[in-house]
């Protein structure tokens, strides 16, 4: 099944115009792959990253339209827009050039294609072409090394970024109409490190906060208190835990 979709990703890279696709990994419910185009000289011009969802779940969707494109989309697809949206009012401050903010501590999403009848969704990404922080670790560990202070403030940082931008929307003020997200899945195989583009931190990729296909938008008006388990195991905040007491809030994500 996993040959089949990677077959899929590779037939539809070759009609959109891309030279080649390469899968990067694969769950129970989709796959990922980097989609390349190629200059005249065979030089590597452009990349994105592609991950289809195969059991797509419409009855959860991301519920503020606004921040949408003023699509109802699933909930990972909703979010990615949303986050697009707020990076795209961020403080002028923060901003380095068109491409985001100087830490974008999230992948931003290009464009998407979804087909509810299949239960389908693929969405395009920005490619972070150096993985992510658990298997940096396992080499690092491998070689007897470990992370250096400096990056490990620098993924703090990001992380701490990411988070008020679920939060709120902004990273100064709340934006008017937003909810809060709480991710619910964050782990190191769900940081991805993307290109060195951060004035803090000018050695070190910028870890960014993706997968959000388990988020959850906190409605005001409803009791978030022991709602059904998501995440992963040994990563789970209390809250996470159906049977606790504590409310999923964006200390959740903390």
């Amino acid at each position: 099944m996993k040959k089949d979709k990677f077959a899929y990703l590779k037939r539809d890279a070759k009609a959109a115009g891309w030279q080649a696709s390469l899968p990067l990994g694969s769950g129970s419910q989709g796959s990922v792959s980097v989609w390349i185009k190629t200059n005249a000289n065979g030089q590597i011009s452009e990349r994105i990253a592609v991950k289809d969802n195969y059991d797509t779940d419409w009855e959860i969707c991301y519920p503020l339209k606004q921040f949408s494109e003023d699509k109802l989309l699933p909930m990972e697809l909703g979010v990615l827009y949303a986050l697009k949206h707020a990076k795209a009012n961020a403080p002028a401050g923060s901003l380095i050039s068109a491409r985001g903010l100087v830490n974008d501590p999230t992948p931003t999403i290009l464009s998407h294609k979804v087909d509810k009848v299949l239960k389908f969704a693929r969405c395009h990404l920005e490619y972070c072409p150096y993985g992510d922080p658990a298997g940096v670790m396992a080499t690092h560990l491998k070689d007897g090394g470990a992370f250096s202070e400096p990056f490990l403030w620098c993924l703090f940082s990001c992380l701490a970024d990411a988070a008020l931008l679920l939060q709120q929307g902004h990273l100064q003020r709340a934006l008017q109409g937003w909810r809060v997200i709480v991710h619910r899945d964050i782990k190191p195989e769900n940081i991805f490190l993307g290109p060195f583009s951060s004035h803090e931190y000018p050695l070190y990729p910028v870890p960014k906060l993706a997968d959000s296909g388990l988020a959850y938008v906190v409605d005001p008006a409803e009791d978030t208190t022991g709602l059904e388990s998501r995440g992963t195991r040994n990563y789970l905040a209390p809250e996470q835990n159906g049977h606790d007491s504590m409310p999923l809030c964006t200390q959740t994500s903390t």
